[in-house]
């Protein structure tokens, strides 16, 4: 009976081992192809501004726009042939950032992982789509490091044929 009592504990020790040696490696997968840097981040900055406040919508569509959230800054340009969507970390650790962008601004557009043109950072940027509202938005998340800046700037006939 204690033999079997033994055995039991064990199995459950080794089960719980498993399971707790795996976890850490089941936590670092963040959808398909998400970069792993964007899993390294504790904190997240969601700027949904240039989805939902008219405001912001309105003057990104037109020149330029920033938002700014939990001491993170992103800003949108319209520059000819180009959206520059410029970010920066002043905080002292990493922030993942997810930029949500109204088809005002830029046409929904699934144009994968794209690469900072001013650092190694990379973004992955996707056509979103949003049920309940109806609406096919645009999603761009990445990381930036402590003190990093980033810049992407997908060309406008790129975002026009994908989308």
């Amino acid at each position: 009976m204690v033999g079997r009592r033994i055995h039991a504990a064990l199995a459950v020790l080794v089960i719980a081992g498993l399971l707790v040696g795996a976890a850490p490696a089941a936590a670092t997968l963040v959808g398909g192809d998400a970069p792993a840097a964007t899993t390294d981040c504790q904190t997240t900055a969601l700027h949904d501004q240039y989805r939902f406040d008219n405001r912001t919508v309105r003057a990104a569509a037109n020149d330029s726009a920033f938002s700014q959230v939990q001491n993170t800054r992103v800003e949108i340009h319209q520059v000819t042939g180009f959206l520059r969507l410029h970010a920066e970390n002043p905080n002292g650790y990493c922030v993942r950032y997810v930029v949500e962008i109204a088809p005002k601004v830029v046409s929904p557009a699934e144009l994968g992982t794209i690469d900072a043109v001013d650092s190694n950072a990379t973004a992955s940027w996707h056509a979103v789509r949003d049920f309940q509202r109806s609406t096919t938005y645009t999603e761009v998340a990445f990381s930036l490091g402590p003190g990093q800046n980033a810049t992407f700037a997908p060309s406008s006939v790129r975002v026009q044929i994908l989308s």
